[in-house]
């Protein structure tokens, strides 16, 4: 790409080179039908005195002439060469601008182009003598504002495209916050769910809890039984060995019955461990919703006031509100998100600012972690 600084010097040297004796009053570069965003088209309008700062004459025509004969000379054509005193046919005097232009394209192909693998050409004369041609020859005669090509036609075609790129934009957002919204209410049916499931949990713990307490009444009474059962050995000594062999069932007995309610207190406390995790668990995935969600639809919605009103009286209250909102408490995902629908919408003000705050709150959390 050819940079319009490098254009305004090799312009400024193509003259200093071949007219160094004419100063060079002014250089600008000029645009036709450039939109602000667009960087194509740049020429430059160089205006030079006609007065020889070495004689004062105004002899800047006699020169052109002079400079042209070198020239043709130099390549081997000086057969062609111009009446130096000025004096020249009609025909004769726009050779003088052809080979002049022939001069320059020579000069910057050499200076600017050619070391940039470019090479300025005349256009051949099929395309000069084209119909399109000849219809652009016609319109240069015309007012700017009367060819049908012009800033303001430029302009509304480039406002057309924008208004097409905002629509698919708006349908993008339109589509996510709908997703968004489908993936919310799925979340709440799943939590749904697990509370359902929850209850269930704690309905068959609440069983065990029961059962468990009728062991232990159950366990209770058979001790009573064996302690009635050993009073009674002790005061009937001579009771014969078959109620010996009674007590020993009724031992053996007490002992299932032990490891029995020793198994269910286990169960029941691995089931109380279950629940505890389980309720641990519903609660980290209320809060995880609630953070993933509440913050992002929040910035969605803020963002989206602001797309709708961004070039009405509300637009910078709306911009206050999503910078408000877009603070250390979003996490650094979502608040890449946030920047990145800013950016879709072509909010290049508002995307700026995001970049910058959360520039900031990067480095205030590095800070606080070391």
């Amino acid at each position: 790409m050819i940079s319009h600084r490098s254009m305004m010097e090799s312009m400024k040297l193509y003259l200093q080179t071949y007219f160094p004796e004419y100063p060079i009053k002014l250089m600008t570069l000029h645009h036709d039908e450039r939109l602000p965003t667009e960087n194509t088209g740049g020429h430059v309008h160089v205006f030079i005195s006609g007065q020889n700062s070495l004689t004062g004459e105004h002899d800047l025509r006699l020169s052109q002439i002079k400079r042209v004969n070198e020239f043709l000379i130099k390549r081997g054509d000086g057969a062609d060469c111009l009446a130096e005193s000025g004096r020249l046919y009609y025909i004769e005097s726009s050779e003088v601008y052809s080979y002049l232009q022939q001069m320059f394209y020579e000069f910057i192909n050499e200076n600017l182009f050619n070391e940039k693998d470019l090479n300025a050409e005349f256009s051949p004369e099929s395309e000069r003598q084209s119909a399109k041609r000849k219809a652009m020859n016609k319109e240069a005669k015309l007012p700017k504002y009367q060819r049908p090509f012009n800033f303001y036609t430029r302009k509304i075609q480039w406002l057309q495209q924008q208004i097409s790129v905002l629509n698919k934009q708006y349908q993008s957002i339109t589509y996510n916050i709908s997703i968004g919204e489908q993936t919310l209410a799925k979340l709440q049916t799943e939590n749904s769910e697990i509370q359902k499931q929850n209850l269930d949990w704690q309905q068959k713990t609440s069983g065990l809890h029961k059962e468990y307490k009728q062991l232990l009444v159950k366990r209770d009474d058979i001790c009573t039984d064996i302690e009635k059962g050993q009073e009674f050995i002790h005061e009937q000594a001579s009771i014969s060995e078959q109620l010996g062999v009674d007590v020993e069932n009724k031992h053996a007995e007490v002992n299932k019955l032990n490891q029995a309610a020793t198994a269910k207190h286990k169960q029941v406390i691995k089931l109380d461990d279950d629940i505890s995790k389980k309720q641990a668990l519903l609660a980290r995935l209320k809060e995880i919703t609630a953070q993933a969600l509440q913050p992002l639809e929040q910035m969605i919605s803020k963002i989206y006031m602001r797309f709708q009103t961004a070039d009405s009286s509300k637009g910078k209250y709306y911009f206050n509100m999503v910078l408000e909102a877009f603070n250390d408490k979003l996490s650094p995902l979502i608040r890449d998100i946030s920047i990145d629908i800013a950016k879709q919408t072509q909010d290049n003000y508002l995307e700026s600012a995001l970049k910058r705050k959360n520039q900031k709150l990067a480095e205030n959390e590095s800070d606080s972690g070391l």
